[in-house]
């Protein structure tokens, strides 16, 4: 459809859209759960300093960041939760890395490992 000026061609875009028809969006309610680490047992535990931490962090960061800081270390609970912070060696967190690279492949022990070692003050 041509015009010949700019603002014949303005007016009859404007009419061609109030002629069409109106559509409503429908948008998906929002699922993703609220992450939450579990209270540790022991008060000088990798358990208790990484919920100290979370529980620090999580005014600092979004959600999404928060959730993925909440996965990595729900991974290395189970590797690492117990152990009391002094007696945490290189090679426990080499055997945390390696477990969960056999579990859940080397992008999530990638993850797991910078959380880890962030928290732990190595960037």
């Amino acid at each position: 459809m041509s015009r010949r000026t700019k603002e014949e061609a303005e007016a009859a875009l404007l009419a061609l859209i109030k002629k069409l028809p109106k559509v409503s969006v429908e948008r998906r309610p929002r699922t993703a759960k609220i992450a939450v680490f579990p209270p540790s047992k022991s008060p000088d535990s990798m358990h208790a300093l990484f919920s100290r931490w979370i529980d620090f962090k999580h005014r600092d960061i979004r959600p999404s960041t928060y959730r993925n800081y909440v996965h990595a270390l729900k991974l290395s609970l189970p590797h690492l939760g117990e152990k009391p912070l002094k007696q945490l060696t290189v090679l426990d967190v080499e055997a945390l890395v390696s477990a969960v690279y056999q579990e859940r492949g080397p992008k999530t022990a990638g993850r797991v490992l910078r959380v880890v070692a962030w928290r732990c003050g190595r960037r």
